[in-house]
């Protein structure tokens, strides 16, 4: 990593999500903007060399999917479609951040296909 924004999106990672940190717990903690900003600064370098800093990593991830995922409790009221986007893109970076498929993977790529099929129903007009 020799970009700024990159070790400044790693610090954070590091920081917010320590290898204790509990994501079911706390991944209201932070707002959509906040986990925007930091995986836009890491994307391109993920998985991290480092194995604390890729368990970090893991679990940034795994709270971002939690934070779009539209069937996380509390759910919204109103569902803005744009955070399917956003859980897509976290639910690859936490696949390529763990180096393949896992548990938690396959538990959000299952909710992924669910919420496509809720995305066509929320297309079709009620008459």
């Amino acid at each position: 990593m020799s970009n700024i924004k990159e070790l400044k999106g790693k610090r954070k990672i590091l920081e917010m999500f320590p290898a204790n940190f509990n994501p079911i717990s706390s991944f209201n903690d932070y707002t959509e903007s906040e986990y925007l900003e930091i995986l836009e600064m890491v994307e391109r370098n993920i998985p991290f060399k480092k194995d604390n800093a890729n368990l970090s990593l893991c679990l940034f991830l795994y709270s971002g999917c939690l934070k779009f995922d539209r069937f996380t409790v509390p759910t919204p009221y109103v569902f803005n479609p744009e955070n399917n986007k956003l859980y897509y893109r976290f639910l690859e970076a936490l696949i390529k951040a763990e180096k393949g498929l896992s548990h938690n993977t396959l538990s959000f790529s299952l909710k992924k296909i669910k919420g496509q099929v809720y995305e066509k129903f929320d297309q079709v007009v009620l008459k």
